[in-house]
């Protein structure tokens, strides 16, 4: 299942995604499109140590999801639409990692650890890796282990982890992190398989999806980390073929080639203030669309707005400030 196939098996085609973001999107956005600022610097992404080459989607791409568990607890839902945004693919673009990570950090989740959104979470991170949910914090493990081994069929160690298996599922238990998986989780025939390659990652940088794929480490380290981030990568291309099927802007209802290898977004919300960043990442420099097209697919609704060429990597960064202001 792509990520236009969870969207669209969720019913959140806009209900979903304006609950996601309402919390960060108050009010309606006031000003206009200015340049001048500079792209922000890229850093390692907090999803990269845990994207493998045998942990992709099964067709050989990748679709990961990541949010600071403080976003998560203060994105409260309650504000109210706002057309100018959702008219923006840059602003929308937020969605395609807010939308799966907020659905699935409410869902069936590892016993022994509380929701990340709940109050009181100690959750510092939580990623969706193609299918592997990861929670990175300051845990009780030893809590953790005595609920898992009370309710586990069976347990194992695995590369500093101890597996815990519960019929189809598999929760893994470390000092640095606790990752589940489920094998009705879509696109994972084997939990445990798909968990114990998701370690390999953690554990060995040889092993990662970015040693493998020269571009996606370019998308994956082209941003700075914030709040939301996400990635979504394949190296045959074509991750923005077809139609969104939304009732907002997303980046395949853009003008932009839909034969790139991918995408990569990170945003960051503070109090009503919205940070986007998004980076293209073209076949070749010569694919790469030119910059009247960018500028007028990629945050023309933002008060300041950086675009940034370089060779077959594109990068646009929007700032959509004072959203409670009308």
């Amino acid at each position: 299942m792509d990520r236009r196939q969870f969207v669209r098996a969720t019913g959140t085609a806009g209900a979903l995604a304006t609950t996601s973001l309402a919390g960060c999107l108050g009010g309606v956005l006031n000003g206009v499109t200015g340049g001048g600022s500079s792209v922000s610097e890229g850093e390692s992404a907090a999803y990269n140590a845990w994207i493998g080459t045998s942990t992709t989607d099964g067709g050989g791409g990748i679709d990961v999801s990541s949010a600071a568990g403080a976003t998560l607890r203060n994105d409260a839902g309650d504000g109210q639409e706002n057309q100018r945004i959702q008219d923006d693919a840059l602003a929308m673009s937020v969605t395609e990692w807010a939308v799966p990570i907020g659905w699935l950090s409410q869902a069936l989740n590892p016993k022994g650890i509380a929701k990340p959104t709940a109050d009181g979470s100690n959750t510092d991170r939580f990623t969706l890796v193609n299918g592997t949910r990861v929670f990175e914090g300051d845990y009780d493990t030893d809590a953790i282990r005595q609920t898992q081994e009370r309710n586990a069929s069976r347990s194992e160690e695995y590369e500093g982890y101890t597996l815990y298996i519960d019929g189809n599922a598999t929760t893994a238990v470390s000092q640095d992190a606790v990752l589940y998986v489920s094998d009705e989780a879509a696109g994972v025939e084997d939990a445990t398989a798909r968990i114990e390659a998701t370690i390999d990652a953690a554990t060995n940088e040889r092993t990662r999806f970015a040693g493998e794929y020269e571009a996606y480490d370019e998308l994956q380290s082209a941003l700075p980390v914030r709040g939301y981030s996400g990635v979504e990568f394949d190296p045959d291309g074509g991750v923005l073929e077809g139609d969104s099927e939304r009732d907002f802007t997303t980046l395949q209802d853009t003008d932009i080639d839909p034969d790139v290898l991918g995408f990569a977004g990170s945003a960051s919300i503070e109090e009503d203030d919205l940070t986007v960043a998004v980076a293209l990442r073209y076949p070749s420099a010569d694919a790469v669309d030119d910059r009247g097209t960018i500028e007028s697919e990629l945050g023309q609704e933002a008060d300041e707005r950086a675009i940034e060429i370089d060779g077959p990597l594109v990068i646009v960064e929007g700032e959509y400030n004072a959203l409670s202001e009308d």
